[in-house]
């Protein structure tokens, strides 16, 4: 190919990867749209890697405080969307061994304490309020350790449960 569109798209996606956070899967997709060679492909990724543009484990840090501070996401949906990134598992250990868990046991109280007042008013038994709870954290990717101390047991009352 020519080497103004090389130089071209080298120079966009460095720019990218210095306002953003970025794994080398996303580059490697991206790479992919462009009419380049593999050798083109591989030379480019090398030189994003080599200067520190792309680096995986630095990625799954930032991927993984971000998300557990500002979204509803649990420690099992974020693994999960990391590993769809390809990020190797010892990154992915590495970031989540750093929040603690804690936070996500604060998380899921506040899911719980918000979920609660939609469902009471729908559903009056609270078994059946417990399992749509238990449910929702599960599909937000809550351990069932984190679950079992951000909600009450079935046989406690709801109403009297302490956030």
């Amino acid at each position: 190919m020519k080497v103004l569109e090389y130089d071209k798209v080298k120079t966009r996606l460095a720019s990218l990867c210095a306002r953003s956070e970025t794994c080398s899967f996303e580059i490697r997709v991206k790479l992919l749209r462009t009419h380049l060679s593999e050798e083109e492909r591989s030379r480019i990724l090398d030189f994003l890697i080599e200067n520190n543009f792309v680096n995986d484990e630095r990625f799954a840090r930032a991927f993984v405080h971000d998300k557990a501070q500002f979204t509803s996401a649990g420690p099992v949906k974020i693994r999960h969307e990391l590993m769809k990134r390809h990020i190797p598992e010892q990154f992915v250990d590495s970031a989540m061994e750093s929040v603690p868990d804690e936070i996500f046991v604060q998380k899921a109280r506040k899911i719980v304490k918000s979920r609660i007042e939609e469902l009471s008013a729908k559903e009056t038994d609270p078994r059946k309020i417990h399992d749509k709870l238990y449910q929702y954290l599960i599909c937000r990717g809550f351990t069932f350790s984190t679950i079992r101390e951000a909600l009450p047991s079935r046989s406690d009352s709801l109403d009297s449960y302490d956030f």
